[in-house]
């Protein structure tokens, strides 16, 4: 059997350099596909970006990714390093500019797991560009597109790609709302008994819609269901205002506070980016902050007891988009739409993750079921 899955390695590989070695002769033919179509491939549980695979993981180059910062004194006076060759990251900023390498190294690490060394660099990083960002050093977009190189530069695990896009969210302990990333709040059909999910309740998915320049965005109601109640029963008016406000940044909150099975969830809103940056470092350093937040341009909401709220992924299935779990993979996308069990698609299956300004096909190395155990990172499209 391992010898069967070597072979079929080994002619996916043959397959991706020949598309690559006939591109150029295509084209100078006059043939109208001049370059073969960019695909991820997926191979002992790591992503390899578009193009050329390569034998080893090691063979592959550092990615670099360089972001010069417009700006005043304030931007050159701002300075910040990290350098772990362990975990293979490194970053500088100094002299108006932020230089990102991250080696192949970081290719070892497989499965969902991540050292704290490499988390903690990461987290470190997005803390200082999202300072810069605040000061007007540069716009918002750059940060996430200095990711989506990284991201796509390296054979990496699927978590580490996400921690990536989205950050590090369960070392920072919050998550940025906004691109792929949405909320689904949840309560009580019956209001006078919050705590009776059993009686039916209600899901509200709200979706951050950029308005204005620099990633400023409003929450806006994209779907109301009601679950567990008879059809055609009205949801109740939500307990939560989200929608409405005046555009702002938002940024889920979830932090212990009094022991591991006691936690707020809070949401943070924020009309500027240095108001964000303030605020964050407030609740951060105090996990009782948010009902006492004094920083002004900001706002921030505990979600009363009983009421659930929870950052959630934006994927398309079978054509619709849906709102799946942060921490769900191809399978359980492909079962919240239904098809239980997933693997009776997985013949047919595709996946096709964003790339750059469209989609590049997920293609497995291997046996097409380890499609279904794909961790998501948002935005992605399934079909079957």
């Amino acid at each position: 059997m391992s010898g069967y899955r070597g072979e079929q390695v080994r002619r996916v590989v043959r397959t991706l350099r020949l598309l690559a070695l006939a591109a150029p002769l295509l084209a100078a033919s006059g043939c109208v596909w001049s370059r073969p179509q960019p695909v991820f491939l997926l191979r002992r549980g790591l992503l390899y970006p578009p193009g050329e695979p390569k034998k080893t993981e090691r063979a592959y180059r550092p990615a670099r990714v360089e972001i010069r910062m417009a700006g005043g004194r304030g931007c050159r006076a701002l300075s910040g390093s990290y350098r772990d060759r362990v975990v293979g990251l490194e970053w500088a900023l100094a002299r108006g500019k932020v230089n990102i390498e991250m080696d192949p190294v970081a290719s070892r690490f497989v499965g969902n797991g991540m050292p704290v060394a490499l988390l903690d660099g990461l987290k470190q990083l997005r803390a200082v560009l999202a300072r810069a960002a605040a000061r007007g050093c540069f716009g918002r977009e750059r940060i996430r597109a200095a990711f989506a190189k990284l991201s796509e530069s390296l054979p990496l695990s699927p978590a580490l790609s996400q921690s990536l896009l989205l950050g590090p969210y369960v070392a920072q302990r919050f998550v940025g709302i906004a691109g792929p990333v949405e909320l689904q709040l949840t309560y009580a059909l019956d209001r006078g008994q919050p705590a009776r999910y059993d009686l039916g309740y209600v899901v509200r998915i709200y979706r951050m819609v950029a308005v204005q320049p620099g990633g400023r965005g409003r929450l806006r109601l994209e779907a109301v269901a009601v679950r567990d109640a008879p059809t055609g029963t009205l949801p109740p008016a939500s307990p939560v205002r989200l929608a409405g406000a005046a555009p702002g940044f938002y940024r889920l909150f979830f932090y212990l506070r009094r022991s591991p099975a006691d936690h707020d969830v809070a949401l943070l809103a924020a009309a500027s980016g240095s108001a964000l940056a303030a605020a964050t470092r407030a609740m951060l350093s105090r996990p009782n902050e948010c009902r006492v937040l004094a920083v002004a341009g900001a706002r921030c909401a505990v979600m009363p007891p009983d009421v659930g709220l929870e950052a959630r992924l934006r994927v398309r299935v079978e054509g619709r988009w849906t709102s799946v779990p942060i921490t769900a993979t191809v399978g359980q996308a492909i079962a919240a739409a239904g098809v239980r069990p997933p693997a009776q698609v997985v013949r047919t299956l595709r996946v096709l993750r964003p790339y750059r300004s469209g989609y590049a096909p997920v293609l497995p190395a291997g046996a097409r079921g380890a499609l279904l155990d794909l961790l998501l990172s948002g935005g992605e499209q399934i079909w079957w």
